[in-house]
């Protein structure tokens, strides 16, 4: 029984001396609650990425095709830390309209 605990302890000491020393196997930050709408409007911005990224592909210039996908990576970074569902969904119908115009383009110059 004393044998355990002093293992346990010793344990301890070894955990703790790795996290402060080397800084690995730190624990995760707690996930704060986030509401189902957040989560739903979130995979519908992801299938939106993925459109966007094979409608790119119809471009005919490849390094205007690359530099828009960049362009449009960085805006979706740059939104990433958003939570509130109600603000997702506007700048996901913002996204929306804009592909369209991008879409839109895309057809005439094949046309």
């Amino acid at each position: 029984m004393i044998v355990s605990v002093v293992i346990v302890l010793i344990a301890t000491v070894i955990k703790n001396f790795i996290y402060n020393q080397i800084g690995c196997m730190r624990t995760r930050a707690p996930v704060k609650d986030l509401p189902l709408a957040y989560f739903i409007v979130r995979s519908q911005s992801l299938i939106f990425y993925r459109q966007i990224l094979r409608t790119l592909k119809r471009v005919n210039d490849s390094q205007t095709g690359k530099e828009l996908q960049q362009q449009i990576r960085i805006e979706f970074e740059n939104t990433r830390s958003v939570t509130d569902p109600q603000q997702c969904k506007a700048l996901l119908a913002q996204g929306r309209q804009r592909f369209k115009v991008l879409e839109s383009n895309l057809y005439l110059s094949h046309a």
